[in-house]
């Protein structure tokens, strides 16, 4: 199983959908994180480009002004995404493999850069490791 998880710097530019993508079909990515996406919300039509010939479900924070923002997906192919939140510095999925049936939480952080923030940051992801049994896999910055 291959996933990539990338600060990404801004996802805006086409040139940055395009390596995406690549990375994506070149790697046959099953689940993709990617932080400081600096976008508010996406299409149907950015995710579609995103995936290329994959069909991924995609969940994500909003960016706050110029930084943040988290985007997180999983390919349908072999995954199911089962639930998600979208927390203040994380995306949490709970995925199940189709085939084997084997289920974990998989989540992408996005920490604060204003270290008075850290306390609140690491609570929620305390909270997120505490409310789970499943394998956890954390990622991110």
């Amino acid at each position: 199983m291959r996933f990539l998880f990338w600060n990404i710097r801004g996802i805006g530019k086409s040139s940055r959908k395009r390596q995406v993508r690549e990375f994506i079909e070149e790697h046959n990515l099953q689940v993709v994180g990617i932080q400081e996406t600096i976008k508010e919300s996406f299409s149907d039509r950015d995710l579609l480009e995103l995936a290329g010939n994959k069909v991924f479900s995609w969940k994500w924070s909003s960016a706050k002004g110029k930084s943040r923002g988290i985007l997180m997906g999983v390919n349908q192919e072999n995954l199911e995404m089962e639930t998600y939140d979208i927390l203040e510095y994380c995306v949490v999925m709970t995925i199940r493999n189709r085939l084997s049936n084997f289920r974990w939480v998989m989540v992408t952080v996005y920490g604060p850069v204003q270290h008075e923030y850290s306390g609140d940051f690491l609570a929620e992801l305390d909270s997120v490791c505490q409310q789970t049994l499943l394998p956890i896999i954390i990622r991110g910055l």
